[in-house]
């Protein structure tokens, strides 16, 4: 190998596919209010939503359609659709038209924490309700507490993944092209002694991402001259599965979670699965 490359999630959002974890989230729960729109009612493992209002049309003037009306609520906070509160909507007060009710509590914890001005990173809030737990007084408690914050984590990979595989395959961008094609320089290899510039004889890349979409760059290329691992997973790749979850060993609360007796803590973690991609190059 003499080039590697490192792709992470700024190449997807530079080829304008939303794969940030807001984006995500915007997507599921808008997706939850359309269908109690459209058919009254909306249940899943994570949230149940029951339309109240009886009536074909938007009723609130304010708003011309439910998107912008849901969208009113990702610029200003979901907290008053969520915990079925009244809303004032230019000084005149609405019942709620939607009974919510969020069923996982991690859920409802990333919903508040998601808007335009805040961005959400479920895997270091995941992380932040683990040591929640950790430090909680009610040890009879963690167990069930680690349990339903993992089958939470769980439900929402499997929301991500099918949201990731529903964006549309973006084009080939031309610079991108070109960089990755481009010879290496020999004033940008100064511990080497690379008389003059060289086309790579071999590439390897390490993709942070879950896509595939540094992939089309090297459909043409012969698969001895690169190498893509997919050191999070791969969309629709059993053998290689999203990886999911924290893995900040340096954490002083990292230490102390080896250290209890109570299991569920490590469940998602990444570094047992970096090191094995790593070593397969999966």
């Amino acid at each position: 190998m003499n080039r590697l490359i490192l792709i992470g999630n700024g190449f997807d959002l530079a080829h304008g596919l939303k794969t940030s974890y807001n984006d995500f989230i915007l997507s599921y729960i808008n997706g939850c209010f359309t269908e109690a729109w459209t058919k009254y009612n909306y249940d899943d493992d994570s949230i149940a939503i029951r339309r109240t209002a009886v009536m074909n049309e938007f009723p609130i003037s304010s708003f011309r359609d439910l998107s912008q009306y849901l969208n009113h609520f990702y610029t200003t906070g979901y907290l008053p659709l969520l915990r079925n509160m009244e809303i004032d909507f230019k000084s005149s007060r609405y019942k709620p038209f939607f009974e919510v009710k969020v069923k996982r509590p991690f859920l409802e914890h990333l919903l508040l924490n998601c808007g335009t001005s805040q961005w959400v990173d479920i895997e270091n809030e995941f992380y932040h309700q683990l040591k929640l737990i950790l430090h909680s007084q009610l040890n009879d408690d963690k167990s069930v507490r680690l349990r339903e914050l993992n089958d939470s984590l769980a439900s929402i990979i499997v929301r991500l993944e099918i949201y990731l595989n529903g964006l549309e395959t973006p084009p080939v961008l031309k610079q991108y092209r070109e960089l990755f094609l481009s010879d290496i320089k020999s004033i940008e290899v100064p511990l080497d002694k690379l008389r003059v510039n060289e086309y790579p004889r071999k590439t390897h890349i390490v993709n942070f991402n879950y896509t595939s979409t540094v992939q089309k760059y090297f459909s043409t290329h012969s698969n001895s001259n690169v190498t893509i691992n997919y050191i999070h997973g791969k969309l629709n790749d059993p053998k290689n599965r999203l990886v999911f979850g924290f893995g900040d060993e340096l954490d002083d609360d990292y230490l102390k979670m080896e250290k209890e007796r109570i299991k569920g803590y490590f469940e998602y973690i990444k570094s047992f699965w970096y090191s094995k991609r790593l070593t397969t190059g999966s």
